[in-house]
């Protein structure tokens, strides 16, 4: 599994093999000891390339990101323009996870927790989105206790028939916040 990407093109075919192995931790090493590469990637996310680039990229970039071997906090303000630019719920959801792994910044700040409360009101999002708006939403409360109440209203009131994963994000956000 180990080639030599020459080209943007063939950075694709790499995305595109993510598809078939799924083999994350061989990705995570491919692009953390090829830079370049990961650049190329990123920059095929931010174009919001056509299925599955975009969507598959961005799975490889939360593996990078939770493997916690590199620090792409300057990604955060391209990150936060880009969920505003899709309707994607792939990149939606592989993106806002990626910022959980990042310190939030005022870039955007309002807006970014609309959008994300806005996440977990929407039924028809998938629970993981859900889930990781409520863990980006902590680092916002731990900014600014006053929205600690609103969130957590928020929270409950979308509460209903979901999965463990919610309540676990929903228990963390108490843990998180409870101090505040």
């Amino acid at each position: 599994m180990h080639f030599h990407v020459k080209n943007e093109k063939d950075i694709r075919d790499k995305i595109r093999e993510m598809r078939y192995t799924r083999d994350k931790q061989e990705f995570v090493k491919y692009f953390i000891e090829r830079p370049g590469e990961l650049k190329k990637v990123i920059q095929c996310v931010l174009d919001l390339e056509e299925y599955p680039i975009k969507e598959y990229g961005s799975y490889i970039l939360t593996h990078i990101y939770k493997s916690g071997q590199l620090d792409l906090q300057h990604l955060y303000p391209p990150f936060v323009d880009l969920i505003f630019k899709t309707n994607d719920q792939t990149v939606f959801r592989n993106i806002v996870n990626c910022i959980t792994y990042m310190h939030i910044t005022d870039y955007r700040e309002s807006e970014l927790i609309d959008l994300l409360i806005g996440f977990i009101q929407n039924p028809k999002n998938k629970v993981a989105l859900h889930v990781y708006s409520i863990y980006v939403l902590i680092q916002f409360v731990e900014k600014y206790p006053e929205l600690k109440t609103e969130i957590m209203e928020i929270i409950d009131l979308n509460f209903e028939k979901k999965t463990p994963a919610y309540t676990i994000a929903r228990r963390n956000y108490v843990k998180r916040t409870s101090h505040l």
